[in-house]
C-alpha cells in the first residue's frame, strides 16, 4: 500500500472513531512530515508546544494489532460477485462450502441445479 493510502486509511479510521485523542493527532503529523515537512512543523508546535518535530520519536506500533484472524470470503456465482462473508483464518475448505452454499444471495442460483466446479483459492 503507497503512503498515501496508508494516510487515507488512518483519515476513514478517524471518521469512524468517536473521538480522535491528540496523541492520535500528534503520530498523524509526525507520520506526515516527510511529505509536507514545513506545514507539520508549524502545525505540531500549535498543537504540543515544542519548537521542532525534527528531534521528535518515531512513532512506534503495536505487532498483535496488525495479525488478521478473519478474511473476507468472496463468493461468485457464473462469474458474478453474488456474496461476501467473513470466515477465521485458516478454516477447512469444505466449512467454507458450506458455509457458502448457506447464504440467502446464492441459494436463488444454486437450489435444483448441479453444481459442477467449486474453486477455493487459498
Amino acid at each position: 500500500m503507497s503512503r498515501e493510502g496508508k494516510f487515507l486509511v488512518f483519515c476513514m479510521e478517524c471518521y469512524r472513531a468517536e473521538k480522535v485523542n491528540r496523541d492520535m493527532l500528534v503520530n498523524f503529523i509526525k507520520l506526515l512530515s516527510p511529505i509536507t515537512p514545513h506545514m507539520c512543523e508549524e502545525i505540531y508546535h500549535h498543537y504540543t508546544g515544542e519548537d521542532t518535530l525534527a528531534y521528535a520519536s518515531w512513532p512506534v506500533y503495536d505487532e498483535a494489532k496488525l495479525v488478521q484472524n478473519s478474511v473476507e470470503i468472496v463468493v461468485q456465482v457464473n462469474g458474478k460477485v453474488r456474496a461476501r462473508f467473513d470466515a477465521n483464518k485458516g478454516e477447512d475448505k469444505a466449512v467454507l462450502e458450506e458455509k457458502a452454499k448457506a447464504l440467502d444471495a446464492i441459494k436463488p442460483y444454486t437450489e435444483g441445479k448441479t453444481i459442477r466446479k467449486i474453486i477455493v483459492i487459498p
